[in-house]
């Protein structure tokens, strides 16, 4: 697990580099943050499959705790896009069309999670940890913005939260899970390809990404 909390590490250092760029220059705009929960609609909506489909792996069958925090977990998820799509109502806006790197996110762990379900498990360490730290950047960017309220910020209260908890008792099952090390080497995969592909989300929300959505027209 050691590589896996090195990969998360990092990607909370790439994240925290970002938020403190925008915070020095625009700040949070309008757009990014309709970007961001557009994003985010996407990345979320069905996510349940992949855990499920985990939960139903042959290699769960001797392992039922985890089993059951898998399930447990595809069912926390599954509203999730549903916040976001209320928080871009409140906006007066739809969900923007999914940007490239999320479509490559759900094409790649659509392909391989039936067979290597650790590689998406590991990818999701990525997501469930990344905002480690955050929490000062996120209120200072968000301070002072008339476009966010206790009805646009329910989705970013709910995942950007600078709270470890949810995070650290994901990589606590993983770690009791007793993994092969084949499982651990997909482990450490998907954390890695995880942060590279979520990283390049949080570019096209900053527009520096090639696959970003074009308009946050309504």
């Amino acid at each position: 697990m050691d590589l896996v909390e090195f990969a998360v590490a990092n990607a909370q250092t790439e994240l925290r580099q970002r938020l403190e760029a925008m915070l020095a220059a625009d700040g949070l705009t309008r757009d990014v943050y309709v970007r961001y929960l557009s994003m985010q609609y996407h990345l979320t909506q069905g996510v349940q499959r992949h855990f499920m489909a985990a939960a139903g792996h042959p290699d769960m069958a001797a392992r039922p705790k985890f089993r059951d925090f898998l399930i447990r977990l595809a069912l926390d998820e599954e509203p999730h896009h549903a916040v976001a799509m209320q928080d871009l109502k409140s906006l007066g806006q739809k969900p923007m069309p999914a940007m490239l790197d999320v479509k490559l996110w759900w094409a790649y762990f659509n392909a391989i999670d039936h067979e290597r379900p650790f590689v998406r498990l590991g990818a999701m360490c990525i997501l469930e940890n990344i905002a480690g730290g955050a929490g000062p950047i996120l209120e200072a960017l968000s301070s002072g913005k008339p476009f966010l309220s206790p009805k646009t910020t329910r989705f970013l209260r709910l995942r950007w939260r600078d709270d470890s908890s949810h995070g650290t008792r994901i990589l606590e099952a993983l770690s009791a899970a007793h993994l092969s090390v084949a499982q651990l080497n997909d482990l450490e995969q998907g954390a890695e390809e995880g942060a590279v592909l979520f990283l390049r989300m949080v570019d096209g929300c900053l527009g520096l990404g090639r696959g970003r959505p074009r308009s946050t027209a309504a």
